[in-house]
């Protein structure tokens, strides 16, 4: 991503470190895919946890 996000998840740290780029969803940088095989992330979240970083989801506050 070439332009500036204005909007960052609180994990955008951690997700670079682990060698993933920021894509934009809603605005916010958030981590799409990492340097490793695809068909091993999924094999770690079949055969134990994995975690997906949902903070750019809108909230609406209704009153």
């Amino acid at each position: 991503m070439t332009e500036e996000l204005s909007r960052t998840s609180a994990l955008a740290s951690r997700h670079t470190a682990l060698g993933s780029g920021l894509e934009d969803w809603n605005g916010m940088g958030t981590a799409w895919e990492y340097s490793t095989d695809a068909c091993d992330e999924h094999d770690a979240i079949r055969e134990a946890a994995g975690l997906f970083d949902m903070s750019p989801l809108k909230k609406v506050r209704v009153r």
